[in-house]
């Protein structure tokens, strides 16, 4: 009896003290894989005040040979923890990452747990981020509508938090139509400008290189030595022989004349060979294509339609009315259609003559 009198008071305990903190788990994902992620674990009271005591963080994304971490015992009311998912390990999912916060208690051997949280976060095959544009210095101003003839700069903003990209070279290919036309660049934005009012498709496709440049090496020369002899004629002269040495880009069949530069080139550094125009054309036609490790592609699209802006507003009709007189005014300008229209009517102000005035129809 006596044992048992000892359980319910123990269950008791654990009753009253189990969820008493309010947990909260956060990441900065989504993630590539390879990259880091940083998970961040925060306690509160009930009420939202910092609680007092000593804790410890126990985090674990619950997959088979997966992530766990338990934190050192201390009275941090906040914990960070930074994780990677390797491609030879694992595969692009949705993850679930769970922590579960416990408190140490002089008179109990153990922490206890009090509170948990769980965050669902996307691990991803390609690069994340999108793609934006602005025009008069105004980003996306009108969501999906540009005016032709004025500049605009398209940029692509990745989701790197952690900076993984900052150790790779990165090249963008873009494109501007349908067709097979691209423009290759070493940066992420591109300026251009529409002149046809019609609707456009922005892609651009990026290739990120983490290769290592490689050592960089010294050719070899083939080095022939040729020997002229001093010849007399009739009349008495002479010539004095010399060594020339002669270095030749050619060598015999089978060799090659100096060993081949390799250098990190990311236009071309796709598996297969494949540049980064064949991943254009072969991701377009929805073909698979194999990347290596140590690349990793993004592509980010936009659509827009490009409109002449409205100008050269003239607008014609009456100032003054006769009584019950309907009033019809002309309203002209140029661009493209469909206009709209937004009519705003002004009272009328009462002036010294005793007549009214009414400001202009707007």
């Amino acid at each position: 009896m006596q044992v048992k009198s000892s359980s319910i008071v123990i269950a008791g305990f654990f009753l009253g003290v189990v969820a008493s903190l309010q947990v909260s788990l956060t990441s900065n994902g989504p993630v590539v894989l390879d990259a880091n992620i940083t998970f961040t674990a925060s306690i509160t009271t009930s009420s939202g005040e910092k609680p007092q005591g000593t804790f410890c963080f126990e985090f674990n994304d619950r997959y088979e040979g997966g992530h766990r971490y338990t934190s050192e015992k201390s009275e941090d009311t906040e914990v960070q923890w930074t994780i990677s998912y390797p491609s030879s390990k694992y595969s692009a999912d949705i993850y679930t990452m769970e922590v579960t916060v416990s408190r140490y208690y002089s008179y109990f051997p153990i922490p206890i747990p009090e509170g948990s949280a769980s965050t669902r976060y996307s691990v991803t095959n390609f690069l994340n981020g999108q793609l934006i544009y602005l025009q008069n210095g105004t980003e996306n101003a009108a969501k999906c509508f540009v005016k032709t003839g004025i500049p605009i700069t398209f940029e692509v903003q990745f989701h790197d938090p952690e900076n993984y990209l900052s150790k790779a070279n990165l090249t963008y290919l873009w494109s501007l139509s349908q067709k097979d036309d691209f423009i290759q660049t070493d940066t992420a934005s591109l300026a251009t400008n529409f002149s046809t009012p019609q609707k456009y498709e922005v892609q651009v496709q990026v290739l990120a290189d983490f290769t290592p440049p490689p050592p960089p090496t010294t050719p070899t020369p083939i080095t022939t030595t040729s020997t002229t002899t001093a010849t007399t004629s009739s009349i008495p002269t002479t010539s004095t022989a010399k060594n020339v040495t002669v270095v030749t880009a050619t060598a015999s069949a089978g060799t090659s004349s100096s060993p081949k530069l390799v250098t990190s080139n990311v236009s071309s550094a796709v598996t297969n060979g494949r540049s980064l125009r064949d991943v254009s054309l072969i991701s377009s036609r929805n073909d698979s294509l194999s990347i290596s490790p140590d690349f990793k592609y993004g592509k980010f699209g936009i659509a827009l339609e490009a409109r002449d802006p409205v100008s050269n507003i003239s607008i014609a009709g009456k100032n003054w009315l006769k009584h019950g007189e309907v009033y019809h005014i002309d309203v002209t300008c140029n661009g493209s259609s469909m206009f709209l229209y937004c009519w705003e009517i002004y009272a009328g102000s009462y002036n010294i003559t005793g007549l009214y005035f009414f400001w202009p129809v707007k």
